[in-house]
């Protein structure tokens, strides 16, 4: 369990620093994606603790106690799925991203339910769509040529996640 605790440990760590770097970064002026390296280095040093046995020769094992389960992967893959949905959850605000459902969620909460024809008429094209191209643009994934789009290498590398990740669940449709 001491994988576990130590694997918690480390992403609570590597979440304060990422928030002070971004902070950082954006105070001076630079708007980059790069500050969330600092999950992949958390992850280095995980692997590196680990595979030297570090937690099990820093904490004996007490007789009758389950703290020192050898459980590193485990921990290894807990401190991975945690900073990505860190990731994920969080770019899209401060990428000034409101998905539709949550803006949907919103208004019937704010107004104590809406009907399906005023929900859709309070979405422009441009909130569902324009802005979400322009976003890919300013990320590089798109380039604008004239009036086409063209998907640049760092897009298609996202595509391809995607295509593998939706084909590995078997998902066929989504929202």
């Amino acid at each position: 369990m001491i994988y576990i605790l130590i694997s918690l440990v480390v992403f609570i760590c590597t979440t304060i620093v990422h928030v002070f770097l971004h902070r950082l970064l954006t105070k001076l002026g630079i708007r980059t994606f790069k500050s969330v390296s600092i999950y992949g280095m958390g992850l280095i040093f995980l692997i590196f603790l680990f595979s030297f046995n570090i937690p099990a020769s820093l904490f004996p094992d007490k007789p009758g106690t389950l703290m020192n389960l050898p459980i590193p992967i485990t921990a290894i893959v807990l401190y991975s799925l945690l900073s990505i949905l860190n990731i994920m959850f969080f770019t899209s605000p401060y990428m000034n991203n409101t998905s539709p459902s949550y803006k949907i969620f919103l208004q019937i909460r704010q107004s104590r339910g809406l009907s399906k024809q005023e929900i859709v008429r309070s979405f422009s094209d441009q909130e569902l769509i324009g802005k979400r191209l322009n976003n890919l643009v300013l990320d590089g994934y798109l380039q604008k040529n004239k009036k086409r789009f063209k998907i640049l290498p760092k897009g298609k590398k996202i595509i391809s996640i995607i295509d593998f990740y939706r084909s590995w669940l078997k998902w066929e449709s989504s929202g």
